[in-house]
């Protein structure tokens, strides 16, 4: 289970590089529930493959594999010194994560400002996918690990200084993914985020930036954020569509997030439009880009009117229905509407969801992704003693627990880190 992750640290013998391996988990202190277990210890045999400043490597071979069967072991190179850094999974050559000491991650941040493309797409987006992945550890109490255990969040967040310059996707769908946990983390909080979603949008109009995927991402992040530019534009697609709903005038990879943005800025009519076109759509793709859409309004009676449908065949497929749920409670208006309605009608939901299928555990999942504040932790709990029986959603319940008690640590060690971050990025309009 798992995989690992790579310290990579001074050896204070011979100033050597030291690699050490330990299993990553997010949540150290989650209990492992023994499904499986493996003679090897939770040890792997991992292709360790490094550059450093001196020494840039654009491709990898066999050769340039040091294998770290053991718990750590000093390869033969000198540890770096002053502005030089050594960068580890080159390529991401091998599934493992790496983390270095706070020298050689500001080396490698001052790279990053000075010349990206000293480093590949693929090794821009793993830096800054390692810094969140790690700064994101919880528990973290092994010794050797402890002395940067858990890396600083404002480490990671130094890592998006450079995306100014970034014109690739891989490094942009990893800070975007990062930054999309962040503002799910942080919308019941007092913290404006607006003016992050103003510079992600700058970035994303730079004329280099053509791909669509790219441009979709951003506009999702950056509309979900407040940027009124990039909602005007949006609304704009929309209303072209509603005027003449027999030509969609929508480019397909920014059908989500218009029809999203178009539902969210809108009334009754922008969501009683885009329930009707999921009535009458045939393609699969068109029909699950609208019903995540209607989940996406900002006026509560017309969620709980939607989780309502949810539960009947004849307003919301059945194989679709328990994407509802999630989807309402992914949105920061419909979280507690969805946990209470998910409370409230539990029976209903257990006859439906509850014989085995998967969809019992998402639903699970999903309502409660987001829940962080010690309130949220205790209904959890009181839902648990009162419900025994949760079929196949047992396990997911217990899961959910863990996961909001790791949010919940997260946000106290890292909510006024992201805050002073956020107010030195505002850029005006």
């Amino acid at each position: 289970m798992n995989y690992p992750v790579v310290k990579v640290t001074k050896d204070q013998i011979n100033n050597k590089t030291k690699i050490t391996q330990r299993r990553f988990l997010k949540n150290r202190e989650a209990k492992d529930p023994m499904t499986y277990t493996s003679p090897f210890d939770y040890k792997w045999h991992i292709p360790f493959t490094f550059m450093t400043k001196t020494s840039i490597k654009s491709n990898i071979t066999d050769a340039d594999v040091v294998w770290l069967t053991e718990e750590e072991k000093v390869i033969n190179s000198s540890y770096p010194t002053g502005n030089n850094w050594i960068l580890g999974n080159v390529q991401q050559y091998g599934v493992y994560r790496v983390n270095y000491e706070c020298e050689n991650w500001d080396a490698l941040i001052k790279q990053l400002n000075t010349d990206h493309k000293v480093f590949s797409a693929i090794n821009r987006g793993q830096l800054i996918n390692d810094a969140f992945g790690l700064a994101a550890l919880q528990g973290m109490k092994i010794r050797i690990f402890t002395e940067a255990g858990q890396l600083k969040m404002s480490v990671a967040l130094r890592t998006l200084d450079y995306l100014t310059a970034e014109e690739e996707y891989i490094p942009w769908r990893a800070a975007i993914a990062e930054l999309g946990y962040i503002s799910s983390m942080l919308k019941d909080t007092e913290i404006q985020a607006i003016c992050l979603g103003q510079q992600i949008y700058m970035y994303g109009k730079n004329e280099k930036c053509r791909q669509w995927y790219v441009r979709s991402d951003i506009a999702s992040l950056a509309c979900s954020y407040g940027n009124t530019q990039c909602i005007e534009e949006l609304r704009r697609l929309f209303k072209e569509y509603m005027d003449n709903d027999t030509r969609n005038p929508i480019d397909s990879g920014l059908k989500s997030t218009v029809y999203c943005t178009a539902v969210r800025e809108g009334r009754e009519t922008e969501w009683t439009f885009t329930y009707r076109m999921y009535k009458s759509a045939k393609a699969e793709a068109e029909k699950s880009r609208l019903l995540t859409s209607l989940a996406c309004t900002q006026q509560p009676w017309i969620l709980n009117k939607l989780l309502a449908m949810a539960l009947d065949d004849r307003e919301v497929r059945q194989q679709d229905a328990y994407k509802v749920f999630i989807d309402v409670g992914r949105n920061p208006v419909g979280r507690t509407l969805a946990w209470d309605f998910f409370r409230g009608r539990w029976n209903d939901i257990f006859e439906k969801y509850g014989s085995g299928s998967f969809s019992l555990n998402d639903i699970i999942s999903g309502v409660t992704a987001s829940f962080n504040t010690e309130l949220q932790l205790q209904q959890l709990r009181d839902f648990g003693k009162s419900h025994a029986n949760m079929g196949s959603g047992t396990r997911a319940f217990a899961q959910t627990i863990e996961n909001t008690l790791a949010n919940i640590r997260w946000m106290r060690e890292n909510y006024v880190t992201i805050e002073n971050w956020l107010n030195t990025q505002t850029i005006p309009i």
